[in-house]
């Protein structure tokens, strides 16, 4: 808000004040990197690692990273630690840290099981999403490819009389 005033006599004094409303974005430059195996065998479990880094310059608002794990893929837990301060928690892949501030680290641990039946190529895919306005949205999504490969331990015995008559 302004005013004006003057010790001359002013004849209209409505239009002696003046408001202007601004509104105050947030502009996050979110950045997020996944790392995982390039290989695994069927049956065991996978580790993905997914690391968000907002490089401001403005805090970034109700942030939420979702993984999407392959059908392939049994989630067996979703961790999250966070370099600031409040909370963070993860509900099956999809993790919500709320503000993150300028400078501030994320790091998302995801582990699954390999369905020991499969084999082939599986795409893991993560990516945030920010109630502020991210700058590079090109940085927003990452995903690692995982080639899966069977092995078997295999193993026979086999018993049976010494002697035999004939």
């Amino acid at each position: 808000m302004a005013t004006v005033g003057s010790a001359t006599a002013d004849s209209n004094l409505v239009n002696n004040q003046a408001n202007a409303d601004t509104s105050i974005l947030s502009l996050a430059d979110l950045v997020l990197d996944k790392s995982g195996p390039t290989a695994v065998i069927a049956g065991e479990a996978v580790t993905y690692t997914i690391v968000v880094t907002n490089y401001g310059p403005s805090s970034a608002q109700s942030v939420d990273v979702k993984d999407s794990l392959p059908s392939q893929i049994a989630l067996t837990s979703a961790t999250v630690q966070r370099s600031g301060v409040g909370s963070a928690a993860c509900v099956a892949t999809l993790c919500q840290m709320g503000d993150m501030a300028v400078g501030e680290v994320v790091t998302i641990t995801v582990v699954g099981t390999v369905d020991p039946g499969f084999t082939g190529s599986l795409t893991n895919t993560a990516t945030i999403f920010s109630d502020s306005t991210i700058s590079n949205s090109a940085t927003t999504t990452d995903a690692v490819t995982t080639t899966v490969t069977s092995s078997a331990d295999l193993h026979i015995a086999k018993s049976g009389p010494i002697t035999m008559v004939a």
